[in-house]
């Protein structure tokens, strides 16, 4: 599906001109990143470290999208908010939503700060989803019924955004991003690939969804690639870049776009690697494979 307002250059990943033997090339050199870094001993230098702790899928949903939403900034400043924010909520994070009134959540998060999200912000996010879980028995479920066959799962995003949003009058809505306002919504689409893929590095909790349908979190380090690999032509890191870019990934792995995601990160927030202009895998320069 085609987003309204991405104009002709939403197709641009479709229309990509691939040297001979690019594309095979491409593929291999982001098979041997993926090897190199996507393994659990780098999951350190990621918040999803924070879902990993908890065995429960109901527990890793919450704590996914806490840990989700605070995701920008300085590393170590988003992880200390979001231990921050677990301390606070007594070690269960699930049960303590379900069982905590609305208005003891917001007097729980008194006092708390990340940037620019404060204590009122981050409650409404929590009344939100804890409205949510006691009304469709867990945020998987929501998105499940709220789920439509589509290419991917930007409309259902959409959707179960604006259920979670209805807490959010007085200042959490910049939490949650709309996929419909052009956003790129790097952490709702980074919360979404944590639920829906499984491996050693993605828990998965929310089986049975299609980790095809699954759109690029597009951060800085995947917009460079993107630019030196010609993988979109956008200026800005919006949403129909993040479209552009999924496009491309998809040709790559039709099963699974978003593969490469977290080991195209690594490099640019372990070592300050940049890709430069030219694709990574003509380039002769180091690479993060061997740099």
């Amino acid at each position: 599906m085609i987003r309204r307002g991405c104009g002709s250059s939403s197709i641009v990943g479709t229309k990509r001109r691939w040297a001979p033997g690019e594309r095979d090339a491409a593929l291999c050199w982001l098979e041997d990143l993926h090897a190199q870094y996507h393994q659990r001993a780098w999951l350190g230098s990621d918040p999803l470290q924070f879902v990993h702790r908890y065995p429960d899928p109901a527990d890793q949903e919450v704590v996914g999208l806490i840990a989700a939403s605070l995701a920008y900034g300085n590393v170590t400043v988003i992880h200390r908010s979001i231990e921050d924010v677990l301390h606070r909520m007594a070690g269960a994070p699930a049960a303590w939503l379900r069982g905590t009134p609305d208005r003891e959540v917001y007097r729980a998060m008194a006092g708390f700060r990340h940037r620019w999200t404060d204590a009122v912000a981050l409650g409404d996010l929590l009344v939100g989803m804890a409205r949510a879980i006691r009304t469709h028995g867990s945020l998987g479920w929501l998105f499940r019924e709220l789920d439509r066959p589509a290419e991917d799962y930007r409309d259902t995003l959409t959707a179960w955004v604006g259920v979670l949003r209805t807490s959010a009058s007085r200042g959490g809505r910049h939490l949650l991003a709309d996929p419909a306002a052009n956003s790129p919504c790097k952490r709702l689409y980074l919360f979404a690939r944590w639920m829906i893929r499984q491996d050693a590095i993605d828990p998965g909790c929310w089986a049975g969804l299609d980790p095809s349908r699954l759109v690029i979190p597009l951060d800085t380090h995947i917009f460079a690639f993107a630019k030196a690999a010609r993988f979109t032509r956008r200026v800005r890191p919006d949403g129909c870049a993040a479209q552009e870019i999924t496009t491309v990934f998809r040709i790559l792995r039709p099963d699974d776009p978003v593969r490469y995601d977290f080991a195209l990160t690594r490099p640019g927030i372990l070592h300050g690697w940049r890709p430069g202009i030219r694709p990574p895998w003509l380039n002769r320069r180091p690479t993060p494979l061997n740099a």
